[in-house]
């Protein structure tokens, strides 16, 4: 730090480049070693003004993003303009992978400011991009606003969509989430028991590998051997050759594993985006808008097949007995299933008005000859 701050006296006032070097590897040092000193958002401002002089857009936007994420522990409304101009400024470089660094950053803001409504609009719309830059803290985040507003479901949903956790920090957040989903359940046992895993994996290192662990163990076991039987060389021929045996059994295991991995993560990347969709539009019932994108052929598939598994297979009765059906009016049974209301359901398909919906329901009645209300109706079907 000294040097840097000689090299501050002694460079030129007019010297822009050479002082925005010196302002950003201050700003670095305070912010990873110097935390108290409070000169870290200080020094970064500096490097960002000049950088405005400058028009270096990528380093403005390197400092924006430290400023905001540094403000987030001592003044959240600073902290969320830079981190807004941050997230701007990374749209119209193209910088996605800035862009969603900085939008965790302020979704984290919101929650810690209670404000979920506007963490969730943003988690969903980010979720819904369905961008390679998506991690798994937006899935906890979510899961952990429902859970903290007491939408169990949807939490548990939207928790199951997170993929394997690859580190100890990732598996430590998901035990965190299914904590708080047990406590909304009001099963303190559980949230208890999770509460004391959690506390074990909170204490282990990131870089934890089982694949590291057995070569480790594996290349100390040779090591003796070969200190052992030190000038024996049939012995040592018959040791290589049971170690490399065993070589190959433990490179077979984690090959084995690799590919169990690989085919679990598979199935779940071929699972049905029901579950996905249902939780978005729990979310329109709040009022929320959604990429209608969401609604494709592949949803509408893959409702059918999820209400047939789960109400008696329900769809295909009706289908039998009242065939053929028009699609809009399959799809307007298929919402109904899922209990959604008149608006809720106008949303789905794409109307302006609710009005559409009861019109339906009317032409539906006609169509089935009953007399009971189309709801009662399924409900029964779903009972026989």
């Amino acid at each position: 730090m000294d040097w840097y701050l000689k090299a501050e006296d002694n460079v030129g006032a007019d010297d822009y480049r050479n002082l925005c070097n010196i302002y950003l590897r201050k700003a670095v040092l305070y912010r990873d070693y110097f935390a108290n000193y409070n000169e870290d958002i200080y020094s970064f401002k500096k490097a960002l003004n000049i950088y405005k002089f400058l028009n270096d857009s990528s380093f403005q936007l390197f400092c924006l993003g430290n400023i905001g994420g540094l403000y987030r522990k001592t003044n959240i409304d600073s902290a969320k303009f830079y981190l807004r101009e941050a997230i701007d400024m990374a749209y119209s470089l193209g910088d996605s992978s800035k862009y969603y660094i900085d939008c965790e950053y302020l979704i984290r803001l919101n929650i810690m400011n209670g404000e979920y409504d506007k963490a969730k609009k943003l988690l969903l719309e980010k979720i819904s991009s369905k961008s390679a830059y998506l991690n798994n803290d937006y899935y906890y985040d979510l899961s952990m606003i429902y859970a903290k507003t007491n939408n169990v479901d949807s939490a548990e949903l939207i928790l199951s969509f997170a993929s394997k956790p690859v580190n100890n920090p990732e598996l430590d957040a998901k035990l965190k989430v299914e904590i708080a989903i047990a406590e909304a359940r009001g099963d303190f046992k559980k949230a208890s028991e999770i509460g004391e895993k959690e506390k074990l994996f909170a204490k282990k290192l990131t870089n934890n590998n089982v694949k590291t662990a057995l070569y480790d163990k594996e290349n100390k076991h040779i090591t003796n051997i070969n200190l052992s039987l030190k000038g024996k060389n049939k012995q040592r021929t018959y040791i290589g050759i049971i170690l490399i045996l065993s070589l190959i059994f433990v490179s077979a295991i984690l090959v084995y594993f690799k590919f169990k991995k690989e085919k679990e993560l598979q199935n779940k990347s071929d699972k049905s985006q029901l579950d996905l969709i249902k939780a978005f539009v729990n979310s329109a019932k709040a009022g929320i808008n959604i990429n209608e994108d969401v609604f494709d052929d592949e949803f509408w598939i893959s409702l059918k097949s999820y209400l047939n598994n789960t109400q008696n297979n329900i769809i295909n009765k009706i289908e039998a007995k009242h065939s053929p059906l028009q699609e809009k009016e399959l799809r307007f049974i298929e919402l109904i299933c899922l209990n959604l209301n008149s608006a809720e359901i106008a949303f789905c398909l794409g109307y302006s008005r609710a009005s559409s919906v009861r019109t339906l329901k009317v032409r539906l009645r006609d169509k089935f000859r009953i007399d009971s209300s189309v709801e009662d109706y399924i409900e029964e079907l779903k009972n026989t």
